[in-house]
């Protein structure tokens, strides 16, 4: 699944059964994923925050004080990639 907004929020629920990729120039993006959801998940808003509800195990590169702006890392083991990219706003993945 692939969608991308150049200024606008970005709203998508369902289960992530291959690859995502979620791109907005502008906006916030809201992603609802089944609770035992398994992927492999890139995230960066470079201007806002990535909040993600379950437990990931991250791949740390570069400053950790930067983590709250990108989070790369396993979900419940691993599993498609879902990569998620906002320039201005707020991922939140739950």
């Amino acid at each position: 699944m692939r969608a991308e907004s150049g200024s606008g929020d970005v709203r998508v629920s369902g289960a992530n059964q291959g690859n995502w990729e979620i791109r907005t120039g502008s906006g916030n993006v809201d992603l609802e994923l089944p609770a035992g959801a398994a992927f492999e998940l890139d995230a960066t808003a470079s201007s806002g925050e990535v909040v993600v509800d379950r437990p990931v195990t991250m791949i740390v590169q570069g400053d950790l004080r930067k983590t709250q702006h990108a989070i790369r890392g396993k979900v419940a083991g691993g599993g498609p990639e879902l990569a998620v990219h906002t320039g201005s706003g707020d991922i939140r993945i739950h």
